[in-house]
This record gives C-alpha cells, sequence and structure tokens, in this order.
C-alpha cells in the first residue's frame, strides 16, 4: 500500500484485496469511494481509497481517463447493455433501450407497492463505437425524505435483477406485441425469417415442454449482460474509457434519461452514476420484509440452502394449511411419486418429510439418493424438492451438488 495524502487519492493499492482490507478497517465508508484505475491494454488496475467530493473534484478538472468505482457497499439498480456491431445488429436499439427502461420500472412498481413513478429517476451513458454497442443504465428510488438502495450487488440486486430477467424473456417471447423485436439482437448475413423461426421454437419448448435449457439461448440473445452482478465489482466511470481503446468514452445521454436536476449540472450526473454510494443525504435499505415476499421461482436458487439449515424451518400443522395450499401440495406428492414414470427411470421417490421453509415455501425430502441433475446416484447424500406454492414449477436439489445446481420441473 502506498499513501500519499495531498495527492489527488488518500491511499494506492498493487491489488484488490489490500485495498478492500483497508476498506474494511475504515470508519469513513460514507464519504470515500474505491476506485480502479486501469494502466495497461492488458487490463491490470492500481486501486484507491479517496474522499468522494475529493474525487469528483479532481476527475472533473484533470485528464483522468480509464477509472472504475468498485461496488463494495449498497447498491443503486445498473444495467450493462452491449453486443458486437461486427456480428450482430437490433432494430432500432435505441428504441429497445427505452422499452427495457419502461420493462424495469413496470417490473419495480409490481414489486414495491410504496413506489411511484415520479420516485423512480435514471441516468443512460453511452460508450458506443462503430464496432461495440455499450450503454449503461443506472436508476434510483428518490423518495421524498429519502433514498432507496439495495444492500449489496451480488446478493440482493442479483435476485431482483434475475427475476427481472424471467419477465423480460416472457415479455420478449412468450407475448404478443411489436416490440420484441427491438430487444433481440439479429446474426449478420443469417435469414431472419429462420433465425426468428428457430427462437420460436426455442421460446415454446422453454414455456410449453418445460426444457429449461433452452432459456440460455434465448437469455443470450437479449443485449443484457447478466453477469456484471458480481462481488466487488469493477464499473466503468462516466467520462471514462478502457485503456487502448479512447473512442469509447463513457458519455451521458440526456434523451435516454430522467433525472431531477439540470443536465448541465456535471457533478450531480457523477453523483448519481455512483453505484455503490447514495446519492440523497439520507438512504435506506429495501425493506426485507419486501425481499421474503417477493421470493419466486427465480431467486429460489439462491435462497434453498435454508433447506438444510433446520433453525430456519417453520414447524407447520397440515391440517391448518388453507385448502389452496393442501391441494398444491397433495398434486406435487403426487407428481413428485410420479416422477420416475415421466423420466423413464427406475426409481422411487417416495417422500419422507415435508417441511416448511416460508409463507408459500415448501422442502420435500424423499428416500432416494437417484440426482437428477448428474444423472446418478449418490453413494450418501439424499436429493429434495423445493416448491413454491406460487409458482408452477417444483425444483429438484441435491445436498451433494450444492445449492448453485438444480433442476426445475414444470408442473
Amino acid at each position: 500500500m502506498e499513501s500519499e495524502h495531498g495527492f489527488w487519492y488518500d491511499y494506492k493499492f498493487h491489488t484488490l484485496i489490500e485495498m478492500l482490507e483497508k476498506y474494511g478497517e475504515s470508519s469513513s465508508k460514507a464519504t470515500d469511494i474505491c476506485i480502479a484505475r486501469e494502466y495497461n491494454v492488458e487490463g491490470n488496475r492500481y486501486y484507491y481509497i479517496i474522499n468522494k467530493a475529493k474525487f469528483i473534484s479532481f476527475y472533473r478538472d484533470e485528464f483522468a481517463p480509464h477509472m472504475y468505482e468498485i461496488v463494495t457497499d449498497k447498491s443503486a439498480i445498473y444495467i450493462d447493455l452491449e453486443y458486437d456491431r461486427q456480428q450482430c445488429y437490433v432494430n432500432w436499439d435505441e428504441i429497445g433501450i427505452r422499452i427495457i427502461i419502461h420493462q424495469l420500472k413496470k417490473f419495480f412498481l409490481r414489486k414495491f407497492h410504496f413506489l411511484k413513478e415520479e420516485n423512480i429517476f435514471y441516468l443512460t451513458l453511452d460508450a458506443s463505437n462503430a464496432k461495440k454497442f455499450s450503454f449503461h443504465i443506472v436508476m434510483r428510488f428518490l423518495l421524498t425524505e429519502h433514498e432507496l438502495m439495495f444492500p449489496n450487488n451480488f446478493d440482493s440486486l442479483k435476485k431482483y435483477m434475475f427475476q427481472f430477467r424471467e419477465h423480460l424473456i416472457q415479455f420478449t417471447y412468450n407475448e404478443v406485441n411489436d416490440d420484441a423485436k427491438h430487444l433481440v439482437k439479429y446474426t449478420k448475413n443469417v435469414d431472419v425469417n429462420l433465425e426468428n423461426k428457430y427462437f420460436q421454437h426455442l421460446s415454446w419448448n422453454y414455456f410449453c415442454q418445460g426444457v429449461e435449457e433452452a432459456a440460455i439461448p434465448l437469455i443470450e440473445r437479449t443485449f443484457i449482460d447478466w453477469k456484471v452482478y458480481s462481488k466487488n465489482r469493477n464499473f466503468r466511470l462516466y467520462q471514462s474509457s478502457k485503456f487502448g481503446d479512447p473512442t469509447r468514452i463513457l458519455n451521458f445521454v440526456p434523451k435516454l434519461s430522467k433525472l431531477r436536476f439540470s443536465h448541465r449540472c456535471i457533478v450531480k450526473i457523477y453523483e448519481f452514476s455512483f453505484i455503490s454510494k447514495p446519492f440523497s443525504k439520507q438512504c435506506k435499505n429495501i425493506p426485507a420484509d419486501v425481499e421474503v415476499l417477493s421470493m419466486n421461482k427465480t431467486c429460489l436458487n439462491d435462497t434453498t440452502i435454508v433447506a438444510v439449515n433446520k433453525c430456519k424451518i417453520l414447524e407447520f400443522d397440515y391440517d391448518d394449511l388453507s385448502e389452496q395450499h393442501r391441494k398444491k401440495l397433495e398434486s406435487i406428492s403426487v407428481l413428485i411419486q410420479n416422477l420416475a414414470v415421466r423420466k423413464g427411470l427406475n426409481i422411487d421417490y417416495n417422500i419422507t418429510n415435508m417441511s416448511k421453509l416460508s409463507n408459500n415455501i415448501y422442502c420435500i425430502n424423499v428416500l432416494e439418493k437417484y440426482c437428477l441433475i448428474e444423472k446418478k446416484y449418490n453413494s450418501s447424500n439424499r436429493v429434495y424438492f423445493i416448491y413454491n406454492v406460487n409458482t408452477s414449477i417444483v425444483r429438484f436439489k441435491c445436498f451433494k451438488c450444492g445449492k448453485n445446481q438444480f433442476f426445475d420441473i414444470k408442473i
């Protein structure tokens, strides 16, 4: 670590780990920000901790390219839109951006009933050139007296963004509308009708036949990068470019932005663009109870590990359940026990126990050790199923495979 107080930064580090250790000890996280700066075409970086106001003053007045914010604390909503223009094209991609923003607002307004459309503001940045389409969108919930942010980007925000991904796939492939053509990439020198027919077949397999693997090409065909919701993500700053690519500077796009301050106020744009720092003076986390109420099949991938955490399992009396829950659980029990016949397997998923994980989510244990994910018997670990009564799938899980592996079965 290098400390050079009086220069533009407070601390400089040669590794991300060193910087994170120092930042973890800091008592001034509310005013400090973590920055990375590329110094060669291989993408190698130096890392810095600096007072946010001090950094903005320096960054605004000095030529300082190749800068990235490290998302360390809370998180605003952000989306990375990109595709290779040499290989693909999108029909009126600006219209596509507007549709994505509209659908994102629509999604969160449905999720959070305390939100109103006038509370949602967003900043759009463009780093495109002739070879690559590249846009960033930062969205914030600015209420009258405070701002609402997600506790982090790699878990809390990620859950919602993956739910939004499912919403967008549904909107693009399973609803009749003229907007879908603006949300997908088309391959150059390939017949559009043949390409559309191919993806129509995939969408039919996904939505009607329960072929979960078909979701992968459907997702990849959209021009959103879904891999950006990871811990300590480096996200390029407004008015910065990648090293060796000076033509791709992230510029402000007023016509695709909605801000509650003048577009000429550069300092405010900088402050709004920092993903991990609040824009408002007062900031609160997204209410925890909202996250519980919002759980659906998409976020189960990150939550079903509680099935093995016995202290969190809720006791319940089957007779006390609502008639709707009882009927659904009875139906799922029959489906699970007849699963071997459906799959053409010589196995017997006899149910041994049923546990309640939340108001709507149940863990169903079976005696069988056959894993549908790896398609083989486990030597010792048994398998189980997770069912959310508000969804149309039951999720197969395996203790051996871990929480990030699953197999979904359409009901």
